[in-house]
């Protein structure tokens, strides 16, 4: 029994549009490419007829061959962010644009299709074969709109067959609790089911999900990652560059074209809080530091309403509330637009859980104004 669905777990799924399919030809099947071309409008039909309102409207082909020189640009620029365009336009035909699928198997698990649920952000990856065009699409549409909870399913190739997941089976190794086959749904019956099954798997669930979103990766670099550091391997990688916060407390980085790093002002207040704080902070102690932030928040807000700024900083600090890891995801994510994960990860609060949050840069590399020097 072959499995015919798949929940992507690796990749991030924020940029993916849950109105648009995701084709990537590099893994189909040879011919299939020029098959899907003559298929295009009936695909669409029948995904609109099956999934309603769900259905995308689109299907974006993924390839390193679509590529235009300006995401190619774009994409290069995230990985050397010294360069300057002029520096980046010359280098790009110089590079091995092939080996962008280096890894994309692996990525994607081989599915050639990826489309996202409009209702909880799941992806779904899967293949379609021309020779079993309409079954497969059919068995695929089956278990995507059958499955309870947006979680992953598999099922056979025959459109009438259903699988049970009423006990799905724990194995070791997480990921693939998401995507089981039947064969382990039968051994799952065989064995037995933990007490605290339902709440540990609920507990997996939750930091799967959180740990996607705090990646926040655009589509294109995340899956062809592996490809480009190949690609670049013989390049020299970029340097860190000074990061100064001005005395209007913007964010930038002179060594990489002078990029500012947009941020809101509660971002910038918990941003500023981890700069003049290189020691660490454990979030769980973040209310200790409540009378900095207030100051500092008082500095970047134009509120004039004290309550509501009061309020903002309650929030933000109160134990047990989701904003200050909103805001950790934001910051992450402003940064990482200027550059990729390895060097955001020098500009950005990070730290294991139960331990201290902090910013490793090296403060030399650090401009900061007078007024939040102060606060040191």
């Amino acid at each position: 029994m072959e499995k015919v669905v798949t929940v992507l777990t690796n990749i991030s799924e924020d940029k993916f549009a849950s109105d648009t399919l995701y084709f990537f030809p590099s893994l189909c099947e040879r011919g299939f490419s020029e098959f899907l071309a003559e298929q295009k409008d009936e695909l669409m039909r029948i995904l609109r007829d099956r999934m309603s309102e769900s259905a995308p409207t689109d299907l974006k082909i993924v390839s390193p061959d679509l590529l235009s020189d300006e995401q190619k640009q774009q994409l290069v620029s995230l990985y050397l962010p010294d360069r300057t365009e002029k520096e980046i336009a010359s280098l790009l035909p110089t590079l091995d644009w092939s080996l962008l699928n280096v890894g994309l198997e692996d990525r994607l698990q081989r599915c050639s299709f990826v489309i996202k649920s409009s209702s909880k952000g799941t992806l779904w990856g899967f293949n379609l074969s021309a020779s079993h065009f309409y079954e497969d699409l059919d068995s695929v549409l089956d278990a995507i709109i059958d499955c309870p909870n947006d979680l992953g399913a598999c099922y056979d190739r025959s459109p009438k067959s259903r699988l049970s997941k009423s006990k799905p089976f724990f194995g070791e190794a997480f990921a693939s609790v998401f995507s089981y086959t039947s064969r382990d749904i039968e051994r799952c019956s065989e064995r037995s089911v933990p007490e605290d099954y339902n709440e540990r798997f609920e507990h997996l669930c939750n930091e799967m999900v959180e740990l996607q979103r705090a990646r926040g990766i655009d589509v294109t670099l995340d899956v062809f990652q592996k490809g480009i550091l190949e690609m670049l391997k013989n390049i020299q990688p970029a340097i860190l560059s000074r990061l100064v916060v001005t005395d209007e407390f913007q964010l930038f980085l002179p060594d990489y074209q002078n990029k500012e790093v947009k941020l809101g002002a509660l971002e910038k207040t918990l941003y500023f809080l981890f700069l003049i704080r290189p020691e660490g902070i454990c979030l769980v102690d973040l209310d200790r530091y409540e009378k900095d932030l207030r100051k500092i928040y008082a500095m970047l807000s134009n509120r004039e309403n004290t309550d509501k700024m009061n309020e903002s900083i309650r929030g933000l600090v109160e134990p047990g509330s989701t904003t200050c890891q909103q805001k950790l995801t934001r910051i992450r994510k402003a940064f990482k637009d200027c550059m990729i994960d390895d060097l955001a990860l020098e500009y950005t609060p990070n730290g294991k859980r139960g331990e201290a949050y902090s910013i490793r840069l090296d403060r030399k590399l650090l401009t900061l104004p007078q007024s939040l020097m102060a606060l040191r």
